[in-house]
């Protein structure tokens, strides 16, 4: 059964503007491959034939099928493989004490005053039928902290730049193509925060913590947002929009995303949800990770999800390479000719599918996932969609 999910969508206000800040990718310092020429064939494709994972660059520009298809975006493949070779795993959802959980949570953010802390029971369940328990806490300037047994988060709305990061520098599905990696801004480095972080983690004994990845959005480019946002908004009448988009940023307005993710030999879990919940059986599945929006006032945004235990390591089995999936993607695709593709992410992760719901046990299946827009839409960034490939088989997930 294919499995096609659109992962993003906008109006079309926002998703004009969206496309031009995508098209700012050009200036990212990540390493890239060089782009072949346009009119370049089965031959691009050729040279990746016998490349390993530790041969993979952190970003990749390549254009097949006279350019029907065009990659520019992230790769992520763990450097850690040898070869095209991983374990499935078996995996237990890993659950919070949701008190400790919040105490940690707001020592994490520099102990914040409490305005009012409550307990609550949720209608979700998760796989067992066990119910979403939940501490919360108010915070001043409309400022909240929660954790439940499955996940946590904390929003500081004061602390952000204005209509900025929450159309951008938040977007749940990744698409950060943007921005630069592991650059240090102006207000300060991320290290201070990345080792609380982790401290943070710790307690809560979340184990198999990858190497975060790091997203550095200058004042420059969120500057353009901004600039982009009020002439668009200025050109629909929208006043009220337009204000609120009227803003300087100064050299010290930077943010930095932070994602920590769980993974095996360097694979992660999947960060974004891959596939409906129809098929994988999680109930509640929207990617495994700790994201942190960390600005010069400090934590403004934290949000995690998902996470699991390993409980046992199967035997090692070969994966299709990135070669093979990109041969893959060409195949289907085929009948598109006139329909331009544009991917702006590929990685390849752990999808957990549900195995047994009463012991909230999953499967970790290897996979291959594209992000990307297809036709008018992979122009104009109004909406992008995935595409998830079982690893060992390269059917397509379902």
């Amino acid at each position: 059964m294919r499995i096609l999910k659109k992962i993003w969508g906008r109006p079309l206000l926002y998703s004009m503007l969206l496309a031009v800040v995508l098209s700012l990718s050009a200036c990212a310092s990540t390493e890239r491959q060089e782009t072949d020429s346009p009119d370049t064939k089965a031959d691009v494709l050729e040279k990746w034939k016998d490349k390993l994972p530790k041969d993979m660059p952190e970003y990749l520009e390549l254009k097949l099928k006279d350019g029907g298809i065009e990659i520019d975006g992230f790769l992520e493949v763990s450097k850690e493989l040898s070869d095209w070779k991983v374990e499935e795993l078996i995996l237990k959802r890993h659950l919070f004490e949701e008190t400790e959980c919040l105490d940690d949570l707001l020592e994490l953010l520099g102990n914040p005053k409490v305005l009012e802390r409550r307990k609550m029971t949720r209608d979700e369940t998760l796989e067992d039928g066990t119910p979403l328990k939940a501490d919360h806490a108010d915070l001043e300037n409309n400022s909240m902290a929660q954790a439940r047994n499955a996940y946590f988060l904390a929003s500081f709305e004061e602390r952000g730049i204005v209509s900025v990061e929450d159309k951008f520098v938040m977007n749940p599905f990744g698409l950060y193509d943007g921005a630069e990696k592991n650059k240090e801004l102006a207000f300060g480095s991320y290290e201070s925060v990345c080792s609380e972080i982790e401290k943070f983690l710790k307690r809560q004994k979340i184990e198999n913590i990858l190497k975060p990845t790091i997203y550095s959005f200058s004042p420059e480019l969120l500057q353009k947002v901004a600039d982009q946002w009020y002439q668009e908004s200025v050109a629909v009448g929208d006043e009220d929009n337009a204000e609120r988009y009227k803003i300087t940023l100064g050299e010290e307005d930077g943010v930095y995303l932070i994602r920590y993710m769980q993974g095996y030999r360097g694979v992660p879990y999947s960060y974004m949800s891959l596939v409906g919940n129809d098929v994988d059986g999680n109930r509640n599945s929207i990617g495994t990770s700790m994201c942190v929006e960390y600005g010069k006032q400090g934590i403004k945004d934290v949000s995690g999800t998902e996470f699991f235990d390993v409980k046992q390591v199967e035997k090692e089995q070969g994966i299709l390479s990135l070669y093979d999936i990109l041969s893959k993607v060409c195949e289907y695709f085929d009948k598109n000719k006139d329909n331009k593709m544009v991917i702006k992410e590929i990685g390849l992760c752990y999808l957990p599918v549900i195995k047994e719901p009463a012991k909230l046990e999953f499967t970790g299946v290897p996979v291959w996932y594209l992000v990307y827009g297809e036709g008018e839409a992979a122009q104009t960034g109004t909406a992008r969609e995935v595409i998830t490939f079982d690893a060992r088989t390269g059917e397509i997930y379902g």
